[in-house]
This record gives structure tokens, sequence and C-alpha cells, in this order.
């Protein structure tokens, strides 16, 4: 089941911006456990998560700075996906290939319940 995260941008979004969403779960989160997870934005991760520019979304984003650039993103959780409240932040590639310092997300993410189970 998809849900939507609303992100506002300091500029907009080019087609060679690499962009990353993570999720971390828990005190010491591990990529084995599921609990640490990056899902390039336009693709899935290896865990199963995926992360989609939403264009069907027609809400605004009202009230955030820098809306003009505004954008939703669909994450899909898999259905081995651990549930809890995950801390959700974005990344970015440099052109160095590594990933910049992330911004960290005001609100946390919380899976209730896989529907998927």
């Amino acid at each position: 089941q998809r849900f939507h995260v609303g992100v506002a941008l300091p500029r907009p979004l080019r087609e060679d911006d690499a962009l990353c969403v993570e999720l971390t779960l828990g005190p010491t989160p591990q990529v084995s456990k599921g609990t640490h997870v990056l899902v390039p934005l336009g693709g899935a991760s290896p865990t199963g998560w995926t992360a989609h520019i939403d264009e069907g979304v027609a809400e605004p984003l009202v009230g955030v700075a820098g809306s003009d650039h505004a954008l939703w993103v669909g994450l899909e959780a898999p259905p081995t996906a651990p549930i809890g409240r995950y801390r959700l932040s974005l990344r970015t590639r440099t052109e160095s290939g590594e990933f910049a310092a992330p911004f960290e997300a005001d609100n946390d993410v919380v899976l209730l319940f896989n529907p998927w189970c």
C-alpha cells in the first residue's frame, strides 16, 4: 500500500539529481534486519521498499517554506517490512558518488500494520 510524503526542495528537481529516501527504525538500525533502508527515488531497495515521485497527488503542501519546488514522494513498504516508528531523511548523491549529509524530516513515519501480511 502506497503512502505519500510531501517534500519541499530549495530548487526545482533536475533529471540528473540523485535523491534517496533513508528510513531507520529503532536505536541501532541495521541493513541486515531491515531496520535501515536506503531507497533510491524512482527505484527499489534490495529489501523491496520503493520510492517514486507521485504526480497524481493534487494536494498542495500548505504552510511549507519553499513549496514552490514541492513534490510528493510515494513510498511502498514490502510485506516483510517491520512495523514501527521510522525516522525519515533524504539524501542526495554528490558528483563523487557519495551521499551528502542527510536532510532529517521533522516528523517520523509510523507503519502501524503491514496490509500485505
